[in-house]
């Protein structure tokens, strides 16, 4: 944990607050300050951190759209203390994708760093192992003070009641507000089996890869989530958030 808590938590000016979009207030991590912290805890890129590049490929995914992916390693000098040899470390492998043809009001766009963005997505992620901006991920930290509400260990995986909506016998859909999209790899499904009013119900809680979790009853969505998952296809998530805050997957689609 000594590592950890060296590389958890980045300067607000390493961090932009995003105000529009799927991604509406969470906050951007500058990957200059990733490639910072890294330097100052491992060395030299190189010399005590590197990483390879193992697998670049595009997907076709809806309404003419083109994702762009890429697979890397990476790799990190452990130079003694703290308990551990001087040596490299094992790989930690990650993925990352940028779109390579976005649909916008003006019809379909295209970018020349889209392999460059996925690679740089993928580094992010692999960092994440590693504690880089942990405090931002597990939602403690906001740039400019700590938050009170208790974070759920990344190791305990029961799904809490709290996490996500309880289903009603009368109008299911209560009042869903805000409809959002947003595309991601799919980490983890767990289920929450329980008794309302005397019915069973099961309660699909889907995990993406950044940590974010949509509740679902479906289990067509459920069942194309772990379809993504085991193909490690990126996912369209379409959700919609309920007056309370929480996120409820409509559809999901590759």
């Amino acid at each position: 944990m000594e590592l950890w808590d060296k590389v958890k938590q980045p300067p607000a000016t390493a961090l932009k607050r995003i105000t529009g979009g799927r991604l509406n207030g969470k906050s951007d991590i500058s990957p200059q300050w990733r490639y910072q912290i890294m330097t100052e805890v491992f060395g030299i890129c190189g010399v005590g951190w590197y990483y390879t590049i193992d697998k670049k490929w595009i997907e076709p995914v809806t309404e003419g759209q083109i994702v762009a992916f890429a697979d890397i390693t990476l790799y990190v000098k452990l130079s003694g203390g703290m308990g551990m040899p001087d040596e490299w470390s094992k790989g930690i492998p990650s993925n990352g994708g940028s779109m390579l043809i976005e649909k916008e009001k003006a019809g379909l766009h295209s970018s020349d760093e889209a392999y460059k963005m996925a690679i740089t997505d993928a580094l992010g992620t692999a960092m994440q192992r590693l504690g880089v901006a942990a405090d931002i991920y597990m939602g403690k930290w906001d740039g400019s003070k700590y938050k009170d509400t208790p974070v759920q260990s990344s190791q305990e995986k029961t799904v809490q009641p709290s996490d996500v909506p309880e289903p009603k016998e009368e109008n299911p859909q209560e009042n869903l507000v805000k409809e959002n999209y947003v595309f991601s790899m799919i980490k983890d499904v767990s289920c929450k089996e329980g008794t309302t009013n005397g019915k069973p119900w099961k309660l699909y809680v889907i995990e993406t890869a950044t940590g974010d979790k949509y509740a679902t009853f479906s289990d067509t969505v459920v069942d194309n989530a772990r379809t993504f998952k085991n193909n490690g296809q990126l996912a369209n998530i379409r959700f919609e958030v309920t007056p309370k805050g929480k996120k409820q997957i409509v559809e999901i689609t590759a």
